[in-house]
């Protein structure tokens, strides 16, 4: 199915604000469900009597259930349209949020993590690809660019209301309120949405659509040693994100307001950094902007839990980590996307399924690295991934990727800024 409407420019009427908030709100509320439990992973274990590793796979079923049902549900958007799945994938991680709220059962908050998981795996292609039924040209790869915000800001301004909330009541309380917002955000999808008319395009049986689809971004050589440093990236990232709430305050002596403060300065570096990768963009291809970017991630990691005894060394690097990572993730995706122009939203869901099987990666490795050695091992564990993302970038299929890909004029012009 081929999605038409009305396409308008952006932020130049109320209509495209509304539409651009929504999806922003949309974005946000995936984003923050995905790191929702980084900062009280602490204290879920602790009621939950299990590990803090333990509580770590509540994160890492979220991203393997996530994983799977993008790729079974990322392209049906295209067919069926965004509200829809929009609508659906807010309603599950609502459903989650006020299950997790009333419960300390650690089966019971497997099993709704993974329902939240469903609704990432509907919300995050959903708005994404969105913004290409409302918007055209360069306004479009600017919405584009604009949804970066609310990926980091689920770290600046989300993160902390879970500290703060917590603090003052409990980490149920804090579920309870992000069902509330995740609720209200579901009311907004019709509302302010604009309805679009479904044409049907060549395909009409649904096999040749995923075929199509999918062969398309997965059929070129080059595409592989990218989608391995992407993974190999997000694991990075998303791991150290998940641990961090227990990284501060074990070894920083972090609590309370002064831990939400530093998860509120990690998520303003990444988005600052995200700003800083829409400057690159415009003057250089991706391959060298990600490569720099992977240079730091395999440096960082280690080198931050092992100055703990100089606390605002420790702080310093992590904020240049976040803030070097969100341009490489720009990066890769728009490697990504030159070499499948013809298959957008395809193309993010792939996004997608690489951030939530790094997150996988990097949840797991990082819980076990945890357990066994501390958080020097952890570190350890995320510079060697981000060296494996290197090696892949470097790799002779990528480095092509630079020319041959780029070569290519994508059909629709859109780029596609990160989450991970």
């Amino acid at each position: 199915m081929r999605l038409e409407t009305t396409q308008t420019s952006i932020f130049r009427s109320a209509r495209s604000l509304r539409i651009m908030t929504v999806l922003a709100v949309a974005a946000f509320a995936a984003a923050w469900n995905f790191t929702f439990l980084s900062p009280v992973l602490k204290e879920v274990a602790a009621d939950a009597g299990v590990s803090k590793a333990a509580a770590g796979q509540l994160v890492l079923v979220s991203a393997v259930v996530a994983v799977v049902f993008l790729v079974i549900l990322g392209p049906l958007s295209d067919r069926y349209g965004r509200r829809p799945s929009l609508m659906l994938g807010l309603g599950a991680m609502a459903a989650a949020a006020f299950g997790s709220a009333a419960t300390s059962s650690f089966p019971v908050l497997l099993g709704l993590r993974a329902i939240s998981g469903v609704g990432d795996a509907l919300v995050l292609p959903s708005a994404y690809a969105a913004v290409s039924d409302y918007f055209e040209g360069k306004d479009r790869e600017v919405a584009l660019n604009v949804l970066l915000v609310p990926l980091g800001a689920a770290v600046v301004a989300g993160l902390p209301v879970v500290v703060l909330v917590s603090e003052v009541t409990n980490w149920h309380v804090a579920f309870l309120v992000f069902g509330l917002f995740n609720a209200g955000a579901m009311a907004a999808v019709p509302a302010a949405l604009p309805g679009v008319t479904l044409k049907r395009v060549a395909h009409p049986h649904l096999l040749a659509h995923y075929r199509e689809s999918y062969g398309e971004v997965l059929g070129k050589p080059a595409v592989i040693p990218i989608l391995v440093a992407a993974i190999l990236g997000a694991a990075t990232w998303n791991g150290m994100v998940v641990y961090a709430g227990s990284f501060f305050e074990d070894e920083l002596g972090a609590e309370g307001t002064a831990k939400a403060l530093l998860f509120a300065a990690l998520g303003a570096s990444y988005v600052s950094g995200g700003g800083i990768g829409v400057v690159l963009a415009r003057r250089l291809p991706p391959w060298p902007i990600a490569v720099p970017s992977g240079i730091a991630a395999m440096a960082l990691p280690v080198l931050v839990v092992s100055t703990t005894a100089v606390v605002p060394i420790a702080v310093l690097l992590a904020l240049i980590f976040a803030a070097s990572r969100a341009p490489g993730v720009g990066a890769l995706n728009n490697m990504i996307l030159d070499l499948a122009p013809h298959s957008q939203a395809t193309a993010i869901s792939v996004h997608g399924v690489v951030f939530m099987t790094g997150a996988a990666v990097g949840a797991g490795a990082g819980g076990a690295a945890i357990a066994i050695q501390g958080y020097v091992a952890m570190g350890a564990v995320f510079s060697l991934l981000a060296a494996g993302a290197l090696f892949a970038l470097l790799a002779p299929a990528s480095m092509r990727a630079r020319s041959g890909a780029m070569s290519e004029a994508p059909v629709e012009g859109a780029r596609l800024g990160p989450s991970g």
